[in-house]
């Protein structure tokens, strides 16, 4: 017997997995084993849910690797010339959310406000995951 008094677990996964990268199994991982992993922890009263942000206005984002991945038309783009592309990915017409848009979630899935909000997948992403079949 498991002595737990409860919990939660957010994982987190970027909608940058579906540019094919490595990430995608990460992505795909999620969303195949979040639904159990949270139905066989649930009796413990432990909840298990995941969240995807789209982009996200920190320096994981703004980085030339990363506008070369969005901009590979251009030898050397800059943040401007990224920018130009970046709200193509969202429904909604902005280029990235703020990382408080993704923080103000994490914090309400760790709150007793949602005790009972498991095995969900939440998107923070604009709409990219609509536009992506997610």
């Amino acid at each position: 017997m498991v002595d737990v008094l409860g919990g939660f677990q957010a994982a987190a996964a970027t909608l940058s997995t579906a540019l094919g990268d490595w990430q995608s199994a990460v992505l795909t991982a999620l969303q195949y084993h979040v639904p159990p992993l949270a139905l066989t922890l649930a009796p413990e009263q432990i909840r298990i849910n995941t969240v995807h942000p789209s982009n996200v206005n920190t320096g994981m984002l703004h980085n030339l690797p990363m506008y070369r991945t969005f901009r590979p038309d251009l030898a050397e783009p800059t943040r401007e010339d990224a920018e130009l592309v970046f709200p193509v990915l969202q429904a909604m017409p902005v280029a990235w959310v703020e990382p408080e848009d993704v923080s103000h979630l994490v914090v309400y899935l760790a709150s007793d406000e949602s005790r009972y909000v498991t095995g969900q997948q939440l998107f923070v992403d604009a709409g990219a995951g609509l536009k992506m079949g997610f």
